[in-house]
């Protein structure tokens, strides 16, 4: 797959790292979440996922309460 932005790898797993969460409770699709969090781990490598907003910082801790 082509490299789009330059920063592709970034925005995938900071979308991945907002929407597993979400999906965790509010779906009954345990196969596509547990695929989701196979992506993100492969792609974040082990890594730390910033969030440069801090809106978006926050609510992530109120998801993750």
């Amino acid at each position: 797959m082509d490299e789009v932005t330059g920063r592709d790898n970034q925005i995938i797993c900071q979308a991945l790292k907002i929407a597993i969460p979400i999906m965790q409770n509010h779906s009954l699709s345990s196969s596509n979440t547990d695929d989701m969090e196979r992506i993100f781990e492969h792609r974040s490598k082990g890594n730390r996922v910033e969030f440069p907003d801090r809106k978006v910082e926050h609510f992530m801790e109120k998801l993750n309460g």
